[in-house]
């Protein structure tokens, strides 16, 4: 049988040049294969190896549970006591709310306060007002009944129920009315730091300016609060204003329970004692004659030129004043014989 020559010709020749590149090509493709089979099978022992290793961790996890059964019951026991979430203390208004048109903002306040406190404890509108309903009695009480009566608790919003709650409740003093009781307000016989309390209070609810609060300050406290503020220097603050008030009167107050109970004169409103069963008071002197005051009671003169020049009001000598005045208890008849 006779076979085409296929070197013979220009046909031929590129026959033969496409057959040795095919068969080349073929050549590489068979070693590529080759490779990938190797590959593939060390991967696979790999893989054969790796689910060995599982196994044998898988058994030895088993037999390290079984052994260790009876610990992990004891131990979880109480976990699952515990397991529980723990809940937020609750926080309820220190008095039940009657309908006190001066208590409502406080009230409110309180209950706030426990929402922010105990958050989960009020997750939704209606258990803020069913805590903010029981904690109301009398008048208030009859108005969240009826109120709730038209408007159910389940879609109620909480905010809607505040806003009608201080309709009808929430009428705090006005700015003219905080004004007023801030000027009727007078220490009396009250310390100034219970004094200072009702006047803060006041003060927040008049909502004036510091200058002119530091004046009615000082207008409302006693005269003999008064008569050591004016011989020292002004405060530049209602603050600080307070706080040497509070500081004069504790002293005064220290210096009177020292005396004795019989030196509550101090607090006498001329700031003077003057009884009449005395009619002398005696100070050394220079040479230690005594000054003779008779029964009549200082002058209002003889007072600022005191204060001015910085004496004691009760002795009349300089280096000390009325609270710590050495001769406060040398009051006593003067001598026919002197």
């Amino acid at each position: 049988m006779l076979q085409p020559d296929l070197k013979s010709g220009s046909g031929g020749g590129q026959t033969a040049d496409t057959l040795v590149h095919h068969e080349h090509r073929l050549d590489q493709y068979e070693n590529l294969i080759q490779q990938l089979y190797q590959v593939q099978q060390d991967t696979c022992t790999t893989l054969n190896q790796v689910s060995h290793r599982i196994v044998a961790i898988d058994n030895r996890l088993g037999t390290l549970f079984t052994t260790m059964q009876p610990t992990l019951s004891v131990v979880t026991t109480p976990r699952s006591v515990r397991s529980p979430p723990l809940r937020e203390p609750e926080v309820k208004p220190s008095e039940l709310f009657d309908g006190n048109t001066d208590r409502c903002g406080g009230f409110l306040l309180q209950c706030n306060l426990a929402f922010a406190r105990s958050p989960s404890l009020f997750p939704s509108h209606a258990a803020k007002v069913i805590f903010l309903v029981a904690a109301l009695k009398g008048r208030a009480l009859r108005w969240a009944q009826a109120f709730l009566s038209a408007y159910p608790i389940e879609t109620l919003l909480f905010d809607r129920f505040v806003q009608e709650f201080r309709r009808v409740f929430d009428h705090p003093l006005q700015q003219e009315e905080a004004a007023k009781r801030l000027l009727a307000l007078h220490q009396d016989n009250r310390t100034v730091a219970d004094f200072s309390v009702d006047f803060r209070i006041t003060v927040q609810e008049a909502g004036w300016d510091e200058l002119a609060l530091k004046s009615i300050f000082v207008g409302a406290l006693s005269d003999i609060i008064k008569d050591q503020l004016s011989i020292r220097e002004e405060p530049t603050s209602l603050d600080e204003l307070i706080s040497l008030a509070i500081r004069i009167d504790n002293r005064i107050r220290e210096r009177q329970r020292e005396r004795g109970s019989h030196q509550c004169r101090i607090y006498a409103p001329s700031g003077m004692s003057g009884t009449g069963n005395v009619s002398e008071l005696q100070t050394p002197g220079v040479e230690g004659e005594p000054m003779q005051v008779g029964r009549t009671r200082l002058s209002a003169e003889e007072r600022q030129r005191r204060f001015r020049a910085k004496e004691c009001i009760y002795c009349g000598r300089k280096g000390h004043f009325i609270a710590n005045c050495p001769f406060g208890e040398t009051v006593r008849p003067a001598s026919r014989g002197e």
